[in-house]
């Protein structure tokens, strides 16, 4: 009897492995994806700028405040992110007109005999504030503008900025000026003189000072002092840099340079009447005389 054997049945193929990477369907669905959200993204940006603008011009204000000027001495100013100018016309009170106020109210009020000046106060106290309103040079602009009784009346003031502008021209008696940010710029005459400047630059141009100190720790200062040659000036610059004209006549210079680089074009002479001091730690000066 013969056995009939059954052959083994056949191995299963082995199933191929998936195919690895992204279909062209699939990458182009993904490059349609990121253009859908891209699209959007660019959409909400334009109708939020949009909106914020509106927001913010509907924010905006102006006004006139005033302040009895008569018997004031001395003048406090403080600002911040705006265009700020003092001057002196044909008015009977201190007058300031603010345009484009972004937001909160300016104060203008008398403290004694002193008149003072205060910007409104930012929510970040140096940037833009809440309505996403910029910088300094964004509109908003102050004008304070003084009795012309008082311009040469000898007035004391104190100028402080921390950002955007201030120009001011007057004949002052002790004038102090301060800038933390932005760009200041003062002419007139003044019978002495402080400018510190800590950030940003400021210009000055006066007449008539006797005695003058400049600090400088960061930013720049170019100053011109035209009359007289002062009696004394004394600078100190750790950062930054300071540029000063100073009347032509002979000065006894002495210097202290640690850092930085000092460049004297005045006339030194030992035994002069006029003193001028220099220390830089870091940073540069640079002396030179008017014509």
């Amino acid at each position: 009897m013969n056995d009939m054997l059954t052959p083994p049945a056949a191995p299963e193929a082995p199933t191929p492995p998936p195919p690895s990477g992204t279909s062209p369907g699939g990458a182009g669905r993904v490059v349609s994806i990121l253009a859908i959200v891209l699209g959007a993204l660019i959409l909400l940006g334009t109708v939020t700028g949009a909106v914020v603008g509106t927001v913010r011009d509907a924010l905006r204000q102006s006004g006139t405040w005033t302040a009895d000027a008569s018997g004031v001495r001395s003048l406090d100013v403080e600002a911040a992110a705006s265009l700020v100018t003092i001057e002196f016309g044909d008015v009977d009170e201190a007058v300031l007109e603010v345009t484009d106020a972004r937001r909160g109210d300016w104060r203008l009020e008398r403290e004694g005999d002193r008149l003072v000046l205060r910007s409104p106060d930012r929510m970040f106290g140096w940037g833009p504030d809440w309505t996403w309103g910029g910088w300094g040079d964004d509109g908003e602009t102050a004008v304070l503008t003084l009795p012309e009784s008082l311009r040469d009346s000898g007035l004391d003031a104190d100028l402080a900025l921390s950002a955007g502008e201030l120009r001011a021209d007057g004949e002052f008696g002790r004038l102090a000026l301060e800038l933390g940010g932005g760009a200041m710029h003062v002419t007139g005459s003044a019978e002495t003189l402080h400018a510190g400047v800590s950030a940003g630059q400021t210009q000055i141009d006066l007449e008539g000072v006797t005695e003058a100190t400049f600090t400088v720790s960061a930013g720049r200062l170019f100053g011109n002092l035209t009359g007289d040659a002062p009696d004394a000036v004394a600078i100190d610059v750790s950062a930054g840099s300071l540029e000063l004209e100073l009347p032509d006549d002979e000065y006894d210079v002495r210097s202290d340079v640690s850092a930085g680089s000092f460049d004297n074009g005045l006339d030194v002479a030992a035994s002069a009447p006029h003193e001028v001091t220099v220390e830089v730690s870091a940073g540069r000066v640079q002396l030179t005389e008017g014509d």
